[in-house]
């Protein structure tokens, strides 16, 4: 009797063929390429800014398709980026790219400090970074959609282009606001690990909370 479906590790064709009912990009690739940024870009289109990257679980390797994405988009043009860690479950970027502790993404819902003293230079010159910081979790009323809505506000008149960190939108109130927030969601498949059932749910999940995902791209477990 052979395993059934929802039991068994995802390959690359299995994966393609789920993702594809995520509109509207549907399945971008293997691994982030310029192609793929590209058409991220022409999908949200022009006065569109904010894109979150997201896993199906906390070990698939966010941090690094974020920060990849980011990068690219710097590397396009000269438009100023910025990279959000907001990963309330597991922050990474800090270590990941060895940069200063100070207050983020926490204390700017909270109201507390400014976009200059939040933000770091990293790997490209207009290229920022936002860690999460040190507060903890936001208050229900920091995680409201008008307060949410308002802080990323502030922040697009900084930034033309905003990628967020968030871990997995759909384990959170933190990553669900963030999910909601954004213009279109990226979302990270770890080759090799994920099984058929795990896709279908995130994809139910992301559409009944109006979520909008770009596509999907398969990408290396964390080691």
């Amino acid at each position: 009797m052979g395993t059934p479906a929802c039991a068994r590790i995802l390959n690359l064709d299995e994966t393609r063929a789920i993702t594809e009912r995520v509109r509207p990009a549907g399945f971008l690739g293997r691994s982030l390429n310029g192609n793929a940024v590209a058409k991220i870009k022409v999908l949200l289109g022009a006065d569109k800014r904010i894109v979150t990257v997201t896993g199906l679980d906390q070990q698939d390797d966010t941090a690094g398709l974020a920060t990849r994405l980011a990068t690219d988009l710097a590397s396009l043009d000269n438009d100023q980026v910025l990279l959000v860690d907001g990963n309330f479950r597991d922050p990474k970027l800090q270590r990941r790219l060895k940069l200063e502790d100070r207050p983020g993404l926490a204390d700017f819902l909270a109201g507390r400090g400014d976009v200059a003293w939040m933000t770091q230079r990293a790997i490209l010159p207009n290229l920022s970074v936002m860690l999460l910081g040190n507060s903890g979790s936001p208050t229900p009323t920091a995680l409201s959609g008008a307060a949410v809505s308002a802080a990323f506000e502030v922040l697009s008149e900084h930034f033309r282009w905003i990628v967020v960190d968030a871990g997995v939108i759909t384990d959170s109130p933190e990553g669900i606001a963030l999910g909601m927030l954004s213009d279109g969601v990226l979302v990270g498949i770890a080759a090799g690990k994920h099984r058929r059932h795990e896709v279908d749910q995130f994809v139910h999940d992301s559409a009944r909370l109006g979520i909008k995902v770009l596509g999907a791209v398969m990408i290396e477990g964390k080691k």
